[in-house]
């Protein structure tokens, strides 16, 4: 009779030689027994051994793409910056970073700050005291020219509106 061989976890079968089973390849694994494919590991993880049934997790902050299969495809997240293996810490107040990877992070844009840590995007950093959202980012406030037009608790400067200045 035709019995059938059961595919145990960490393999896959190979149909070209009948039924074969072979390791699954570094940056995939395979969790369960039975005739599924080798899965590849997810984005933030890697692994890199043969028939594994898992994948490792990258460092604290750190991500990597789907497929890795070495730790040293792992690099730290936006807003967080180290070297490309870790660790990573969280860029500080006054500071953003965009992308992943182990770029240093950037300091806000001329009378901007954010006073969280980790920060994503320049669009976290805000006008400090003293300035005002302008087209062209945070401008200071004139203090000797007319005072700013004010409707509705707004202010505005060009094209661009600030909460609240006047009172």
């Amino acid at each position: 009779g035709g019995r059938r061989r059961e595919v145990v976890r960490h393999t896959q079968p190979d149909t070209s030689d009948g039924g074969q089973c072979t390791a699954c390849q570094p940056s995939t694994f395979k969790a369960v027994n039975g005739s599924s494919e080798c899965v590849s590991c997810a984005s933030g993880t890697y692994l890199n051994a043969s028939a594994g049934t898992t994948c490792l997790l990258c460092g604290y902050q750190s991500t990597s793409l789907p497929g890795s299969s070495d730790m040293d495809s792992c690099s730290c997240a936006a807003g967080h910056t180290g070297p490309a293996s870790g660790p990573c810490t969280a860029c500080p107040a006054g500071t953003y970073k965009a992308v992943n990877g182990s770029s240093h992070c950037l300091q806000c844009p001329a009378g901007s700050f954010v006073e969280q840590s980790g920060a994503v995007s320049s669009d976290a950093c805000i006008c400090q005291p003293g300035f005002l959202s302008g087209s062209s980012g945070c401008v200071p406030v004139d203090t000797n020219g007319p005072p700013p037009v004010c409707f509705q608790d707004v202010v505005t400067l060009g094209e661009a509106c600030q909460l609240p200045l006047c009172q």
